[in-house]
């Protein structure tokens, strides 16, 4: 075997030496995921003025939240008002 030809080797398993060192293709860049906007909590409607709607009442003669009110440790039932 020649020279010309043991170089020739020499540079082929070089060159193939190098092209398995060298970085592959750049991964794709992963786009983070957007974060969900919190949707809004709905607004609790107004409670109805005493001029708009009847209100209601209890014995404790305090205006009711909800069903009934408590007086005394009691609860009490709340009734419409008549007009």
């Amino acid at each position: 075997m020649n020279f010309s030809f043991m170089f020739f080797i020499a540079v082929l398993a070089l060159f193939a030496n190098l092209t398995l060192a060298l970085p592959g293709p750049n991964p794709p860049i992963k786009k983070p995921t957007p974060t969900p906007t919190p949707t809004p909590t709905p607004t609790p409607t107004p409670t109805p003025s005493s001029t708009s709607a009847p209100t209601r009442t209890s014995i404790c003669g305090r205006p009711c939240v909800g069903r009934a009110c408590r007086y005394n440790r009691t609860l009490y039932r709340c009734y419409r008002e008549s007009n």
